[in-house]
């Protein structure tokens, strides 16, 4: 090295990227050391160096790490890498005039599924310092065969962004955005709901722009106040603090729904019973809701239509929501707009059937209304004493109620009834050891719930009853 410059020429310093994982009950893990070249490193207030670190959607930790800018090279160096929680690290390097890959780790963020960098280009001039007489003298020399160099701040558009392309290396270009220093520590970077950054920058104001570096539109603070931080609020909009004022810009995202509206009832509604929903839980819940029953035709969804002028949390269904189903939509309205509606589940309205309504069996199928039936299955032949399984199979699976089994045989009876699980009743009848032998009637008769969509109906076949 050739230089009239005031340099100590044989100090260096080693460069290193060192962390430790911090496990949730305060344990630190083994310390990972990434120790990259040496020299002698210009960190100041406008060229710091900085380290960026954002979870990846691969279970792994990405980082970037711009150490400083070598004045005796007048070459900056960014690393790029990734760690797991074992401690894997795969990292790479590059090293390039500052003008050109600038300082790559100003923030890391995780968007969408892919980690990018935010960073800030600079570039390189010469420099002055004071001789021992008091004069201003220019620095000259050279390193490397290199002009000494030192590096400034470009005015006005500085901006960088990078995505990672894979687990060490990154794809880069301009942002047309007027960077703050990036060791102010502030909030400086933040993605909102619909995929868009926005940043605080140093021409007061905050900026917004896409993936591909499409800066728009930009906000100017009130007053001309510096955007200090950024942040996003729990109503979905981007807040950005300056020294007095706190400014909230909206960002066009609608609420989003996390948790379904629910219902105070689900089943044994009968028309006359009155049903109250819930709103359900917004990601933004500073706004209004709306409400909107809809009466269904069939237990699914394509079949419902709204219910004029059922527009408030609790609805009574009429006699002509008989043998239907129902439910309730949410949507809430913010600043930024009214959402997609959120469905509660769909209940089923109806009535039960009359106590002591007579149901007449015809044979091993019957109609239960809905384009739904029941059918029978008995065994063949069976013995006193032994047990056997009756079954009634339901088209449907969700159909509510009991089956009453009745086994008749001249003037002996027996009656058994069962609930109804996953459109099955099953009865195992053990045969009386005094059970008259021969044909005997085994009719199984279905009662639907209160409220049920589905009819009464009964069904009947012969089981041949032999002797021991």
């Amino acid at each position: 090295m050739a230089t009239n410059g005031p340099f100590d020429t044989s100090m260096t310093t080693n460069a290193a990227l060192v962390a430790a994982p911090l496990s949730a009950d305060g344990v630190f893990g083994n310390p990972i050391a990434l120790n990259v070249r040496q020299g002698n490193w210009k960190t100041s207030t406008d060229y710091a160096g900085a380290v960026a670190l954002a979870a990846g959607p691969d279970n792994k930790m990405y980082f970037a790490w711009s150490p400083g800018y070598d004045i005796f090279t007048g070459l900056a160096t960014n690393v790029y890498g990734t760690s797991t929680t074992d401690g894997l690290v795969s990292s790479n390097s590059e090293v390039g005039d500052p003008q050109s890959i600038g300082l790559a780790a100003g923030r890391a963020l995780n968007n969408g599924g892919q980690v990018y960098l935010y960073g800030k280009k600079y570039r390189t001039g010469s420099d002055t310092f004071v001789d021992g007489n008091g004069n201003e003298v220019p620095i000259v020399g050279t390193v490397s065969g290199r002009e000494i160099q030192y590096v400034y701040s470009i005015p006005n558009f500085d901006g960088t962004l990078s995505v990672f392309t894979s687990g060490n290396s990154v794809s880069r270009q301009d942002l047309q955005v007027d960077t703050r220093p990036f060791s102010e520590g502030n909030s400086l970077l933040v993605a909102d709901e619909l995929g868009y950054f926005w940043a605080a920058t140093a021409d007061d104001g905050a900026e917004r722009f896409n993936a591909a570096g499409v800066v728009s539109p930009r906000v100017i603070m009130p007053n001309n106040q510096n955007a200090e931080a950024v942040t996003i609020g729990s109503d979905g909009n981007v807040w950005a603090a300056a020294e007095e004022v706190l400014v909230r810009v909206l960002t066009g995202a609608v609420p989003t729904n996390a948790t379904a509206p629910t219902l105070s009832q689900v089943d044994g509604i009968t028309v006359g019973t009155p049903i109250t929903g819930t709103s359900g839980e917004w990601n933004d819940s500073s706004g209004t809701y709306e409400y909107q029953w809809q009466v269904c035709t069939a237990n699914d969804a394509s079949t419902c239509t709204d219910i004029p002028g059922a527009t408030v949390p609790q609805y009574t269904p009429s006699t002509t929501d008989d043998g239907n189903y129902a439910r309730m939509a949410t949507y809430a309205t913010s600043a930024n707009g009214r959402s997609a509606p959120a469905y509660s589940g769909l209940v089923a309205v109806g009535a039960a059937a009359a106590p002591g309504a007579a149901v007449k069996a015809t044979g091993s199928t019957a109609v239960i209304g809905n384009a739904q039936s029941m059918e029978l299955d008995v065994p063949r032949k069976t013995k006193r004493g032994k047990k056997k399984l009756y079954e009634v199979f339901f088209t449907a699976t969700d159909v509510p109620g009991t089956v009453t089994y009745t086994f008749k045989r001249k003037k002996w009876v027996k009656s058994v009834t069962v609930q109804i699980q996953d459109g099955i009743a099953e009865c195992r009848w053990k045969t009386p050891r005094k059970w008259p032998r021969g044909k005997t009637r085994v009719t199984a008769t279905y009662v639907p719930s209160a409220g049920s969509p589905y009819t009464a109906a009964a069904v009947t076949d012969r089981v041949k009853v032999r002797g021991r």
